[in-house]
């Protein structure tokens, strides 16, 4: 399969991030950026992931992902560094979902703002996975 590029437009759209480890702190500064609302949640987040918040709307949720998070969510990326935990929250999700540990499995990739070519935002490209079942 190939990948389709495509925009969304987020800005004030709730975007979820499960997991707070530097890994995925580039991504959260694109959301920002691109005037989402990211909701981070984590029992831990990484400096880099607090000190992002400073550029952009957004909160970190200090505690463990319930399927619940996903509801508002026009995207969700998911990097807990678990991945049995990332693969049961994604099947959980009816948004758009990346996985950081598991590119196989994603719905998209996360360009960084103004680049051209392979995404460098901390999750890669990879083909997009077969729907999922309702």
């Amino acid at each position: 399969m190939s990948n389709n590029p495509i925009e969304f437009h987020l800005r004030g759209r709730v975007v979820l991030i499960v997991g707070g480890d530097a890994a995925v702190a580039p991504a959260l500064r694109a959301l920002l950026g691109a005037g989402a609302f990211v909701r981070v949640v984590a029992e831990a987040a990484d400096e880099d992931v607090q000190d992002s918040f400073r550029s952009g709307c957004g909160i970190w949720e200090r505690r463990a992902f319930a399927p619940r998070d996903l509801h508002q969510a026009a995207l969700a990326i998911i990097a807990t560094g678990d991945s049995v935990r990332d693969l049961a929250a994604a099947r959980a999700a009816r948004v758009p979902v990346a996985l950081a540990a598991r590119p196989e499995l994603s719905d998209f990739a996360l360009a960084a703002p103004g680049a051209v070519g392979p995404a460098s935002s901390g999750l890669e490209r990879h083909p997009p996975r077969e729907a999922r079942s309702a």
